[in-house]
């Protein structure tokens, strides 16, 4: 699909409007039918970008007009950021331990919030490995809740199993922050997931970045832990059940020690049960932040 722009034809990405309207909660079903409609309407001639919203608009009233407001509010925040210098772009930031699903759910939000930014704290710390030889950085070299048997950091009175989480995270959230505050800095919409950035840390990087503790509770959570293998087909976890029982101990201990601290750092807390529901959660906190963002801008003006 094409559209006009200042007497321009260009491709227009329909994913982005998909996006808009999965994160106004849109249902999957009338968020497709939508984008038929525009499809058909475009075939045989070129509309004007004004024409594709317009006609978003007019469908969301006909199939769920209680999304138009949510709707409203994230177009009208686009708007004001091509002309506002101040509005920051949405950087969502998806946190917990092992197995908590956060890589599950940052999958529909890149795909919601039309990312072209995406930072895995896994990957860092892949990139970090070929910088950091395993002999002076073994704690790089393992999973998070085997860190500990390596190195430690953080308060003495700290389980040592957290503390090696620390260890970690020393070496692994400033390259993070830093590519957060850079992404920020340049104004791309972003998703961040992973284990190695601590509730709280990212907070001073702007009112744009949306930390969410991902907590699926202890039932579900040691259910997801103990299926890494079989489920998501990994390579690099064992399928010895009575190690991983003992493996899944030591990541609860992460999870509990993050949980708390999103708790004491005023995060929301997913409670994981449902990837859709939670998605749809999700949705409702990014819309949220932005209608915050807006208010909180036309108040200091």
């Amino acid at each position: 699909m094409r559209v006009t722009i200042e007497g321009q034809s260009i491709p227009y990405p329909i994913t982005v409007l998909r996006g808009k309207l999965r994160l106004s909660g849109v249902s999957y079903s009338n968020t497709e039918r939508i984008i038929s409609d525009i499809l058909s309407m475009a075939k045989g001639k070129t509309p004007t970008e004004h024409d594709v919203v317009k006609l978003a608009k007019e469908r969301l009233d006909s199939y769920q007009r209680d999304a138009s407001e949510r709707f409203d509010i994230l177009l009208r925040y686009e708007s004001l950021r091509a002309v506002q210098s101040g509005l920051p772009p949405i950087i969502l930031v998806l946190e917990g331990g092992s197995a908590t699903g956060k890589s599950m759910l940052s999958i529909p939000m890149i795909l919601n919030l039309s990312a072209t930014r995406i930072i895995s704290t896994d990957t860092v710390r892949q990139v970090l490995r070929s910088i950091y030889a395993e002999k002076d950085y073994p704690e790089l070299y393992c999973h998070t809740y085997q860190a500990y048997q390596f190195r430690q950091a953080g308060p003495k009175e700290l389980n040592p199993v957290i503390r090696g989480y620390l260890a970690q995270c020393e070496l692994i959230e400033p390259v993070t922050k830093n590519l957060v505050d850079r992404i920020s800095k340049e104004g791309a919409d972003a998703v961040v997931e992973g284990v190695h950035i601590r509730p709280g840390a990212l907070k001073g990087l702007g009112p744009g970045v949306i930390e969410i503790m991902v907590d699926p509770g202890d039932e579900s959570h040691r259910a997801m832990f103990m299926t890494k293998h079989a489920a998501a087909k990994l390579k690099t976890v064992s399928g010895d059940r009575v190690l991983r029982e003992r493996e899944f101990q030591a990541t609860r201990l992460i999870q509990d020690y993050l949980t708390d601290q999103a708790r004491r750092a005023g995060l929301n807390v997913l409670k994981l049960s449902d990837y859709d529901e939670d998605e749809k959660d999700i949705c409702n906190l990014v819309v949220e932040s932005v209608r915050h963002i807006l208010q909180t801008t036309i108040e200091n003006k």
